[in-house]
């Protein structure tokens, strides 16, 4: 039930990713609300398991987009690896550590995705990258902090499987 849960979430994300966070966007940076639901699955899920579903959820966002194939699978792949090694971390900061969390994931995503993207200046891929990050992690430290009572008790109780 769970797994039908993440899905229609990352379905629900794509299509806002790709029709609505526009008019999110400030000077042509928008939230990665991916990263923001990946996050969330990698506190709750752990390693292999956020991998895993940062992968499938980076494939179809490769299909659903234009662009190089693959590249969000794997940059989703790296993102719910890192996810997963803070699983129920943010037991004492629940809006803190995710929000620090999910800015430093999305450097990573922001650096991964630049490696590909042939001709702009490192300059110009920090500044964004960083700008992003923290658009980012303040939206998902927004959504966090609206998380119920029983979802934070989902993240805390969670045990790494491996």
């Amino acid at each position: 039930m769970k797994y039908i849960f993440y899905a229609l979430s990352f379905i629900i994300v794509i299509l806002f990713e790709m029709t609505i966070s526009d008019l999110l966007s400030i000077r042509g940076i928008s939230p990665h609300f991916s990263i923001v639901v990946l996050a969330y699955v990698g506190l709750v899920e752990g390693r292999a398991r956020s991998t895993t579903i940062g992968f499938v959820f980076g494939l179809f966002q490769d299909l659903a987009g234009s662009g190089l194939i693959g590249l969000n699978a794997l940059t989703k792949s790296v993102i719910g690896f890192f996810f997963g090694q803070f699983v129920g971390l943010s037991r004492t900061h629940r809006i803190l550590v995710p929000g620090l969390i999910i800015f430093m994931a999305d450097l990573i995503h922001n650096f991964l995705v630049a490696l590909f993207v042939p001709n702009i200046p490192f300059g110009t891929v920090l500044i964004k990258a960083v700008l992003a990050g923290i658009y980012t992690s303040l939206v998902g430290m927004i959504i966090f902090a609206f998380l119920t009572e029983s979802a934070w008790r989902r993240i805390e109780m969670v045990e790494e499987p491996f």
